[in-house]
């Protein structure tokens, strides 16, 4: 656990995922429900057979309320959903909740069908906001149809919004990341996104990864340097990561 102790916020949660000797407590665990293993197959029946397929986040909005192949990781035991709020949300309000409006409504990432829905997934990262500590919820998904040793490349757009809660505003995140086993050419299969200065601003990235087995979990979580939680002793950030439909292609 010390290298644990020792990286950013953000990257030390994610490392837990692919150590073995990190405790239960450490650990994000699935959201368990009726779906095996958490996941449910695909619209239409499942995914196409032998066709690499990632989840789309497109769904109804709400709080605790995912698209089909998305769960929120529970990370405490009791669970909270406040502390670690997760869910669906618009491009002009939190978990589509007209109570809740972005302050500067998200504009549809570039390169796709703006004639549809996109909702997208959401989660939250407070420090002594909501209580006295610091808490941060993750959302998990999974690719299938993988074939051992290929390559694929999968596109994921994340973004950071804030609204006025309780008549003061939230911050913008400093930074997300994707983390796939496998990825190409970063550590831990940890893809970061800057998010500085992206005010309701969509940063889309390719990553590349080889497939270690016949499915991949995708782990979307906050991450917060040292240099942010130094200088923000409060503050509550909201993320978001759309996946398209057909958004991975395997490299030939």
């Amino acid at each position: 656990m010390n290298l644990v102790q020792k990286l950013p916020l953000g990257l030390a949660l994610a490392t837990c995922i692919m150590m073995s000797s990190c405790s239960q407590e450490d650990v994000a665990q699935p959201q368990k429900n009726k779906m095996e293993n958490g996941f449910s197959s695909e619209r239409g029946g499942g995914p196409l057979q032998g066709v690499p397929q990632i989840p789309a986040t497109d769904a109804s909005p709400g709080h605790n309320v995912f698209a089909t192949g998305w769960i929120r990781a529970i990370n405490a035991s009791p669970d909270d959903l406040e502390l670690y709020a997760a869910g669906t949300s618009t491009k002009t309000h939190l978990w589509g909740d007209q109570s809740y409006p972005w302050t500067k409504p998200l504009l549809q990432p570039s390169g796709y069908n703006s004639n549809k829905t996109n909702n997208f997934v959401t989660i939250m990262a407070q420090s002594k906001v909501i209580n006295g500590s610091a808490t941060n919820s993750k959302a998990i998904s999974k690719i299938k149809n993988l074939k051992v040793g290929k390559k694929y490349a999968v596109t994921i757009s994340v973004a950071s919004t804030v609204y006025l809660r309780n008549g003061e505003p939230t911050q913008y995140a400093p930074a997300a990341m994707i983390q796939i086993p496998g990825t190409i050419g970063v550590n831990w299969g940890i893809t970061k996104f800057d998010l500085n200065g992206k005010q309701a601003e969509w940063v889309t990235k390719t990553i590349v990864f080889e497939a270690q087995d016949i499915e991949a979990q995708v782990f979307f979580a906050s991450y917060f340097d040292e240099q942010y939680t130094d200088s923000h002793d409060k503050y509550l950030t909201y993320m978001h990561a759309f996946v398209a439909e057909n958004a991975i292609v395997e490299i030939p």
